[in-house]
């Protein structure tokens, strides 16, 4: 019944089954302090995240890329456009 499954101990996910999202990053390689910026980040952005694609100079190809978010440093904001 419904007040038997509402007594029920609620069932906690195992921790392992999280999962982080998975990000590509890209960033204005060519501006030194965007780059440097992005190296001290990549740590904290690394353990929040499963980093797919680091990419800097714009050299992946992104078309079959499996990712839930783009992070991009340093622009313009034109991709957003």
């Amino acid at each position: 019944s419904m007040i038997e499954r509402m007594t029920q101990p609620v069932t906690q996910p195992a921790a392992n089954s999280f999962r982080k999202p998975r990000v590509i990053v890209l960033g204005a390689g060519q501006k030194p302090a965007i780059a440097a910026g992005a190296e001290r980040l990549r740590p904290i952005i690394d353990e929040h995240c499963e980093i797919v694609v680091w990419d800097f100079e714009f050299e992946q190809d992104l078309g079959e890329v499996d990712a839930d978010y783009v992070l991009v440093l340093g622009g313009d904001g034109s991709i957003l456009r």
